[in-house]
């Protein structure tokens, strides 16, 4: 058994392989076999707590030699070129955050810029918060993707951004309504530069 960290979607982890403990073992993530699930169990997703990370061993002794409670699993990468000049893969939100910090911290900046790369996004921005009152900033910008909206059955409000059409600049979130001098500022910029 094992416990999710963060938003994950039950309907889509069934049969994708993951990287277990310090040895990066790969495994499976599976259930009791089609044959075996109730009607009900076929018709809908398998609740977290019904699943399981099969890594190949043998018996529990076998298991237990490998991996130790505790140890963490992360999806297998899947990084590749996907669609018109796209990419597919893990953690893209994330990751795509850090090469744009990356690039920044190669450039020249035109003021004193301090960059950390923190955790716990998908928890309550726990990392940007507490980077924000450990490096105590005059301005703190986080940087995030978010969930293209362009899609069909979406429509009107409630397609707040666009797959290609330029970065979104929020103006508030679960938990912060950021100030809105910065906010009409870094809009204005956006547009500016197209």
């Amino acid at each position: 058994l094992f416990s999710e960290v963060g938003g994950i979607d039950a309907r889509v982890v069934l049969g994708r392989s993951v990287l277990v403990g310090p040895e990066a073992l790969v495994g499976v993530i599976g259930t009791k076999a089609v044959h075996m699930q109730s009607a009900e169990e076929r018709e809908t997703a398998v609740p977290m707590d019904s699943l399981y990370i099969d890594i190949g061993a043998k018996d529990k002794e076998d298991a237990h030699s490998k991996v130790s409670l505790g140890d963490r699993a992360s999806f297998q990468p899947l990084y590749q070129p996907f669609g018109s000049g796209m990419l597919r893969g893990k953690a893209l939100d994330d990751r795509i955050g850090c090469a744009l910090m990356i690039d920044l911290i190669q450039s020249k900046l035109e003021y004193d810029t301090t960059f950390t790369f923190v955790v716990q996004e998908e928890v309550g921005l726990r990392g940007a918060r507490a980077a924000s009152y450990t490096v105590n900033p005059e301005i703190s910008i986080v940087l995030e993707a978010t969930t293209a909206a362009d899609l069909p059955g979406v429509e009107g409000g409630q397609q707040v951004c666009g797959l290609g059409k330029g970065p979104v600049v929020s103006f508030m979130d679960r938990s912060t309504v950021y100030d809105s001098v910065l906010y009409r500022r870094a809009f204005a910029l956006a547009k500016e530069n197209g």
